[in-house]
């Protein structure tokens, strides 16, 4: 009997001693492009990341005797050794006659292969690990394999595009959807196409964000569906798309693999529905105090938010925040600092400065305070460090006002971009969140700050 969906007939097979792995044309259609940077993105499920791995390993493996380093990189290094090692349809399983893994000699964690043209080595790096990141891709990389893309820190994958065009090297990424605004689409990803044989096979919601950024022949796109995955049975996939709500999180994010479902985030669906206003529609005189957070960058990003609670703490409103842009990248610029929060709170001294009471600065840099109460023009405001509370109680408080809109967001650019930083913050798994430096968490940092002297009003309100 015929399938009921648009199935590719199988072209090829791959046995070994625990699977067999069945290719598609389009699967054979991945292997022979050549494209220098491909990106897999589709629905769970859908075969995507072993094809991927797959077409990586050929090239590799076909490589010139001159190029023989490369790596995967992931969120960490035990997301990759399962997803590569222990996975019985990964290149590693399916070629293992060729390969080995290794932990320990020179270079570390790594899977050798034993090619035509010499030992291949591709070395497992987590960027749970900077040093090692740092290290391996320091190297002359030739290739890279980046898993789970959507996840990895925004910090790392412009320093990965930096080594890609500095080695001429080539990438394939594997990815579930990952938010619209994150950096590797808008300054990346959404540079690619797919090839015209599959256009139809990209949905309408992707087209739209593709078609963002202007095309870039340097990168090749393809969208994985069910039916690609040769091993889904067609009553596998009508369970698929009968198994969820339409509209819920789980039925966007992984039947439609669409953009902006993502799990592990603690803000992002809290978010879609914050209430908004515009910044001249704020009845100041209800308005019963105002605060600043100050979360001060080392390596990362110093960021100012200003917000302000009415006289009986039912809502607090995001007024603006600012991230300080400074000449130097890896060392605290305090003078400059200070220059830029003087001009934050200058253009909001008219409206508001009446009403900033305090300001609260990151406790890990008891010298800035001191510096910023010394010579600020506004010396009249308190300026205190901020509280050891728990991350849990934090998140637990943000999470509370946004599910009950009670957090409400200016019109100002610095107020959005509190808004898409917050979208990003992740969840570790536990009662915290993923810092890794992520300059997500600078602004979210800065809004704790902020909200700490009303944290008790705002959390106990009986509504």
């Amino acid at each position: 009997m015929a399938s009921i969906y648009d199935r590719p007939p199988i072209k090829k097979t791959i046995e070994n001693d625990e699977s067999v792995i069945y290719f598609t044309e389009k699967h054979l259609d991945v292997l022979k492009d050549t494209t220098r940077f491909q990106i897999f993105e589709g629905k769970t499920g859908s075969s995507k990341s072993i094809v991927g791995g797959i077409a990586a390993f050929h090239r590799i493996f076909k490589s010139p005797k001159e190029e023989n380093q490369f790596a995967v990189v992931g969120p960490d290094t035990d997301s990759l050794e399962r997803m590569i090692v222990d996975n019985k349809s990964s290149f590693y399983n399916i070629y293992k006659k060729v390969c080995i893994h290794k932990h320990s000699g020179t270079g570390g964690n790594r899977i050798e292969i034993s090619t035509p043209t010499g030992i291949k080595k591709i070395y497992l790096v987590g960027c749970d690990n900077q040093g090692r990141f740092k290290k391996i891709i320091g190297q002359n990389i030739k290739g890279f394999i980046l898993e789970e893309a959507h996840i990895v820190p925004e910090s790392f994958i412009g320093e990965l595009f930096t080594r890609l065009y500095r080695n001429n090297a080539w990438l394939y990424a594997t990815m579930n959807a990952g938010l619209p605004d994150q950096l590797i689409y808008t300054a990346y990803f959404n540079k690619a196409r797919p090839a015209t044989k599959y256009e139809k096979d990209v949905p309408e919601y992707i087209w739209e964000e593709l078609n963002r950024s202007k095309p870039d022949p340097n990168f090749r796109y393809w969208f994985f569906r069910f039916e690609d995955n040769p091993t889904l049975s067609d009553a596998q996939i009508t369970e698929l798309w009968g198994g969820h709500v339409p509209g819920s999180f789980e039925y966007n994010s992984k039947i439609l693999a669409r953009r902006g479902y993502v799990e592990g985030l603690l803000y992002a669906r809290l978010l879609e529905k914050a209430p908004e206003i515009r910044l001249e529609d704020l009845k100041k005189e209800n308005l019963d105090a105002a605060y600043i957070g100050i979360d001060i960058g080392h390596t990362d990003k110093t960021v100012f938010t200003l917000v302000a609670a009415n006289s009986d703490a039912e809502k607090v409103y995001i007024i603006d925040s600012h991230e300080v842009k400074s000449k130097y990248e890896d060392q605290q610029d305090y003078t400059e600092i200070i220059k830029q929060y003087d001009e934050f709170v200058g253009q909001y001294w008219k409206d508001f400065g009446h009403l900033i009471m305090q300001v609260r600065i990151d406790r890990s840099n008891p010298l800035f305070k001191n510096q910023l109460r010394n010579n600020t023009r506004y010396r009249n405001i308190s300026y205190q460090d901020s509280k050891s509370d728990k991350i849990a109680l934090r998140i637990t408080l943000k999470q509370q006002l946004l599910f009950q809109n009670r957090m409400v967001f200016s019109n100002t650019h610095g107020s959005a971009k509190l808004i898409q930083a917050l979208k990003r913050v992740r969840s570790d798994g536990k009662d915290g969140h993923i810092d890794e430096d992520a300059p997500e968490i600078d602004y979210s940092d800065s809004l704790d700050y902020a909200l700490e002297p009303i944290t008790f009003r705002l959390s106990t309100k009986k509504l």
